[in-house]
């Protein structure tokens, strides 16, 4: 038998309210473990009543560290500026809150900056990671400007080496987020393509071609069906994202009582065809329980991302402002080495003799484009021009297609001929040769072969650079490259007759 009452021993710090009888089992046992009893013990008085509730304790002994700030706030006080504090609330598990952090009040400020405090995880969530279920929901662009997927320029091209940008933006910020959906079975979506077998243009279809259950097992099942997607739809456009936005905010809007959260993922390759749309479906969105992560790929113009960002301008619609910010814009960083492998083709376009400040010991992107050079120098206009005049003749937005499969064409000769050297180093060499040819007689064909010469160091020959120490260690081997090829090709025919 448990005895409850809200006092030990009467005193002057309390007075005696009342009392109430009940067991253990009768609260654990109660609808969402919550009893509400009848005060007595007091005669002729009405003491009220109490509520008990039960929850099993979890053994976490975590604690969380938390600083919050603020922007442009609403003016609340008449004369000054006002006085703002937070209260952090935990959602019990029969749905109720209570509150379990107040911040220090700042005064006179619409820009506060809270001091960041400590609190048990215990405290604030009572170690329960889960309570809040997050649903994460993918929207990929499938819009024509994102370039043909079967040539290798395209932002979508499966490449047999490495996945396409869209591809690794997913993994990037998908796999961070999964961990945080208890059942990882995502909806995902595509929008801005024609769907077979009519043509029908969409802007809210399942990757999966399931319009009844969109959902996607994982990351892993989610990129599974946007490849086998891109083997079915047309890319098309225009570049929509109120549709996506809307879907989700469906679903936000059939749940609010704070166990469920929606977090939509865009990846996009720039400019948005409907911006006043998706501004009015975002402001609608903001009250709800929802998120939206943008992410850029590509070089176009995201302006418009930055925009629908809201962290300096709050979006509004109509003249209604939204209630929060609930869009964060992300643009997708290269790596190192594909910042690197840009840099040292800049260098390769420009003039040979263009000299650098650089440490030797460093990234020396003119240094290695020099090498690069050296190394494509010697070629044999018989053997280049009739693969280059291909790349010339290409059909309109074919040439970066044409212009790699001309790179394979001579380093597989190479390799059949000289056995014993990496096929890699002929890989390159390959490259390098008719990009000087291409940079020396074709300058027209510049633009349209670099984004093939980029797929092929950075994608193609990753991993064998990387393991020889990335670009930055490459200088000396480059030239040893060079020389050894040189020799292994002289024991044919002459060096210069070749390449």
């Amino acid at each position: 038998m448990a005895t409850c009452t809200p006092f030990r021993k009467p005193s002057e710090f309390n007075d005696f309210l009342g009392q109430m009888f009940g067991t253990l089992g009768e609260i654990v046992g109660s609808p969402a473990s919550r009893l509400e009893k009848t005060l007595g013990g007091i005669p002729g008085k009405k003491c009220g009543t109490i509520i008990l509730s039960a929850e099993e304790l979890g053994n976490c002994r975590d604690s969380a560290t938390m600083q919050f700030c603020a922007n442009k706030l609403d003016k609340k006080d008449f004369f000054g500026k006002s006085d703002p504090f937070m209260v952090f609330f935990r959602s019990n598990e029969d749905g109720t809150f209570t509150i379990c952090h107040k911040t220090e009040v700042v005064k006179n400020t619409l820009n506060p900056v809270w001091q960041s405090f400590n609190i048990p995880v215990r405290a604030l969530c009572n170690g329960d990671y889960d309570r809040t279920q997050i649903n994460f929901t993918v929207a990929i662009d499938f819009t024509a400007s994102n370039g043909n997927p079967s040539q290798s320029t395209s932002l979508h091209y499966m490449n047999p080496y490495q996945m396409n940008a869209y591809a690794m933006a997913l993994k990037a910020v998908g796999e961070i987020i999964q961990d945080y959906d208890s059942d990882k079975m995502f909806p995902a979506l595509g929008f801005g393509a024609k769907l077979p077998p009519d043509g029908r243009v969409s802007h809210e279809f399942p990757l999966n071609g399931n319009i009844e259950n969109p959902y996607c097992n994982g990351i892993e099942g989610i990129l599974e069906a946007y490849h086998q997607s891109l083997k079915t739809v047309q890319l098309y456009g225009p570049t929509n994202f109120a549709p996506v936005v809307n879907h989700v905010a469906r679903y936000a809007a059939a749940v609010q009582d704070g166990s469920q959260y929606f977090v939509l993922l865009i990846i996009t390759d720039g400019v948005i065809s409907d911006m006043a749309q998706t501004k009015e479906a975002i402001v609608n969105g903001a009250k709800l329980p929802m998120s939206i992560i943008i992410v850029g790929v590509g070089q176009a113009e995201f302006d418009a991302m930055v925009e629908l960002d809201g962290d300096d301008i709050r979006i509004s619609s109509r003249g209604k402002l939204a209630e929060r910010d609930i869009v964060q814009y992300l643009p997708m960083a290269p790596s190192d080495f594909e910042q690197q492998t840009r840099d040292i083709l800049c260098c390769f376009f420009d003039e040979p003799y263009l000299e650098t400040d650089s440490p030797t010991d460093d990234f020396d992107p003119v240094k290695i484009a020099t090498q690069l050079r050296q190394l494509g120098d010697h070629y044999d206009e018989t053997v280049i021009k009739p693969l280059m005049h291909k790349v010339q003749h290409a059909a309109s937005g074919q040439a970066g297609d044409v212009f790699t499969k001309s790179v394979d064409s001579l380093c597989n000769t190479w390799v059949a001929e000289t056995p014993g050297i990496a096929p890699e180093k002929y890989l390159l060499k390959a490259t390098m040769a008719l990009s000087l040819y291409m940079k020396k007689n074709c300058l027209n064909l510049t633009t349209d072969i670099r984004s093939a010469i980029f797929n092929i160091l950075n994608n193609r020959l990753r991993n064998w650079i990387m393991q020889q120490g990335g670009w930055v260690s490459l200088n000396q081997f480059l030239a040893l490259t060079k020389v050894l090829i040189g020799q292994k090709l002289s024991l044919l025919v002459p060096f210069s007759a070749l390449i």
